[in-house]
């Protein structure tokens, strides 16, 4: 009897194995997925590194030859200004430049997948120049030489100081000094393109050898000159900067070439400061000055 169960264990167990390895393997089939293996984005244009493609025009376009899909470009921000933009219409990036300098260029996929460009154009309406203005208190002035980018409408817009008020009347730019001060502002094509323009209402003096001290009251965001009508290569030997910005000693360039033949002192006052900034200047003889600029 016990020989009669012992056998009958043995075939139950023989018939039970394959039965379980049949099943497993069924399941294994079952749950096996296919992974896929993102695409390499390829552009139209060769990507080298950190190489720059130049165009003579104010846009530029290339295609998206392979990627994964969803497709965006996004412009580098390099600065308070936009140098660019761009947009994606189905496999085709579109580049607007709005300055000279260039911009850099990303263009990515839905799976994570980017590739660089570097673009620069070289087209006229895009090399601008920044304009001042040197005007009195109660000047006005007509400026008739704004014509840069492609043209109008022109926005204006008021970055920092209040010295000065600009009025457009007749689509003509009129400009007025209202106090001793720097007014900056930015000009706008109608693409976005930025020109700088600012007006300056200054404080200037000359000092003669005898003179050798000078004080003045100041206002924030100013500029002033003081001019030395003697002597050579003076240097700033001690100094405080509790109110100016920043300041320089030099022989200024004249309009027509070369240098002036007189020194001169220039500062610009912080936005925000009050209290009294002195400067001891020096010169080869050893001779001094002594300037102090009170807000």
């Amino acid at each position: 009897m016990k020989s009669i169960l012992y056998y009958w264990g043995i075939f139950c167990l023989l018939n039970i194995i394959p039965s379980c390895s049949t099943a497993g393997s069924e399941t294994d089939l079952d749950i096996e997925e296919i992974i896929e293996v993102p695409r390499e984005l390829k552009l139209s244009i060769p990507l080298i590194n950190e190489k720059w493609i130049y165009t003579e025009e104010v846009d530029y376009e290339f295609e998206i030859l392979d990627g994964n899909g969803d497709y965006r470009a996004v412009v580098a921000d390099t600065g308070t200004d936009p140098s660019g933009f761009a947009c994606v219409e189905g496999n085709k990036v579109i580049v607007s430049l709005l300055d000279n300098s260039g911009c850099s260029v990303t263009v990515w996929d839905k799976k994570g997948k980017s590739a660089v460009v570097y673009i620069q154009s070289t087209h006229e309406s895009l090399n601008v120049a920044s304009h001042f203005y040197s005007l009195g208190v109660g000047d006005t002035v007509e400026v008739d030489n704004i014509d840069f980018g492609v043209g109008k409408p022109y926005t204006i817009e008021r970055i920092k100081g209040n010295a000065s008020e600009i009025n457009i009347k007749d689509e003509k730019i009129y400009v007025t000094a209202r106090s001793l001060g720097n007014t900056y502002y930015k000009f706008r094509d109608k693409r976005g393109t930025v020109l700088s323009f600012t007006t300056i209402s200054s404080l200037s003096f000359e000092l003669d050898e005898s003179q050798r001290t000078l004080s003045f009251n100041a206002v924030n965001s100013m500029s002033g000159s003081v001019r030395l009508k003697w002597g050579n290569e003076w240097e700033v030997v001690e100094k405080s900067e509790k109110i100016i910005q920043r300041y320089s000693l030099e022989r200024p360039h004249l309009a027509g070439g070369g240098l002036s033949e007189y020194y001169t002192f220039f500062i610009e006052t912080k936005d925000e400061a009050t209290g009294t900034d002195t400067f001891l200047l020096r010169n080869n003889k050893n001779e001094e000055v002594t300037i102090s600029i009170t807000i």
